[in-house]
């Protein structure tokens, strides 16, 4: 179990890592005018945009926080009859 756990960890890293490249490549797609680099091309830190970039990554979690609460919202609990709730025995009475 421990190794199945660990080769879901790495694989979840690696299609992080994947959609990141993909998001950046995308930002600076879009960002691109004319013979100016996106946001993420500069030759230094003063000449690229990393806070509109990482403004870009809230929104992307923003919309992500509120996808997942869609969804916890939308779910609802089925008892399965097969399982059967036994009341608990107090020790305290006669």
């Amino acid at each position: 179990m421990k190794s199945i756990a660990t080769a879901l960890f790495w694989c979840e890293i690696g299609l992080a890592s994947l959609l990141a490249t993909f998001l950046v490549k995308a930002v600076n797609r879009a960002t691109r005018h004319g013979h100016h680099g996106g946001w993420l091309e500069g030759t230094s830190l003063d000449s690229s945009r990393l806070d509109l970039f990482y403004w870009v990554v809230a929104v992307v979690g923003s919309l992500a926080f509120l996808n997942y609460l869609y969804w916890a919202k939308k779910y609802v609990y089925r008892q399965d009859p097969r399982i059967v709730d036994e009341p608990a025995v107090d020790q305290d009475s006669p």
